[in-house]
């Protein structure tokens, strides 16, 4: 995804990283973390992702130690010799972190919406959408623990954790239409998109890497309409009045990503529009009590006032619970 200002606050410093990294397996970067956090020159530095980003980007092309090593040393050697191109990536502030399980805990959200939706197709606008994966369930077989979502396009597989009820994947699903907004859109069939991309991942499961060359490959072949632009600027644009379809507007954390000025013109926007044309609100938003799966996936119908949370994810949707409803 791509955000519309500088990386949240909680991940402003290298010594707020060093908890997510621990819990969620990434080790390596966490002694990266440690060792920046206690550098002179680097300690205050309020854009590690970017920074991050950029060193692990160039050592694709053996300008640097791959920071997966977590060799500290090498790494604060690296961010000195990369000097501007380090740089520029905190100065741009964008993060686009990309991981395909993602979409197994959306694809139950839009299966929701159809089903409020009776009968109604469903329009897609995803804000901050980067490459498009979430636009696309189609695309894709997803493997859930009682049930799988199997469509006759799909191109390729992923398996999840969230024990999503069998009868809410028999709900027919029909997708109108669809586009993306992002300030840096990604495209999937440029050759430098996956290096691109996976440089965001994070070390410890070598499956992340492999769940992302598959999805870009699906992408590539049947890309999702993107355009660039200011997410919360453009989405009046894009929230055409319509009574026969019902918009889904995705944010998959966008919204931890906007200023206070920003979160409320979005919130007015959205509201204005839900007067006039069936609209929801699939939205990733944050769990502050829970310690590991930090994040739920709760879909809002703003045309007429219900939501349900239904499923609570980490960081990266490796470990799920399902909380909303059997039916």
């Amino acid at each position: 995804m791509s955000h519309d200002g500088r990386v949240a606050r909680y991940f402003g410093s290298w010594s707020a990283l060093i908890d997510p990294f621990e819990r969620h397996g990434a080790d390596a970067y966490a002694t990266l973390c440690r060792a920046c956090a206690e550098d002179p020159k680097w300690g205050s530095c309020d854009q590690p992702l970017p920074a991050l980003h950029a060193v692990r980007l160039a050592s694709f092309s053996g300008r640097a130690t791959d920071p997966f090593g977590g060799d500290a040393e090498a790494f604060l050697r690296d961010l000195d010799a990369l000097g501007d191109e380090v740089q520029n990536a905190m100065d741009l502030g964008l993060v686009q972190f990309t991981e395909p399980l993602r979409l197994a805990d959306v694809i139950p959200g839009l299966l929701l919406a159809s089903r409020w939706a009776q009968g109604r197709p469903l329009r897609l606008v995803e804000l901050g959408t980067s490459v498009g994966l979430l636009l696309a369930p189609e695309l894709f077989t997803v493997h859930y623990p009682h049930g799988r979502w199997d469509p006759t396009t799909a191109l390729a597989e992923m398996t999840s954790d969230l024990d999503v009820p069998p009868t809410l994947l028999a709900q027919p699903l029909t997708i109108a239409d669809r586009v993306g907004v992002d300030l840096a859109p990604v495209d999937p069939r440029d050759p430098g998109t996956y290096d691109y991309l996976r440089a965001f991942g994070w070390p410890g499961d070598d499956r992340r890497e492999q769940r992302l060359r598959a999805a870009l490959d699906a992408l590539c072949k049947h890309p999702s309409p993107v355009q660039q632009g200011d997410a919360v600027a453009t989405l009046p644009d894009l929230l055409a009045p319509d009574r026969d379809v019902v918009t889904v507007v995705v944010e998959s954390a966008l919204s931890s990503y906007l200023s206070g000025p920003q979160a409320l013109r979005l919130g007015r926007t959205l509201d204005a529009f839900a007067a006039r044309t069936p609209l929801m609100l699939l939205t990733r938003a944050a769990e502050p009590e829970e310690p590991v799966l930090t994040s739920n996936m709760t879909l809002i119908d703003l045309s007429n006032r219900r939501r349900v949370k239904y499923c609570l994810a980490d960081m990266l949707c490796e470990r799920t619970r399902w909380v909303g409803s059997a039916e």
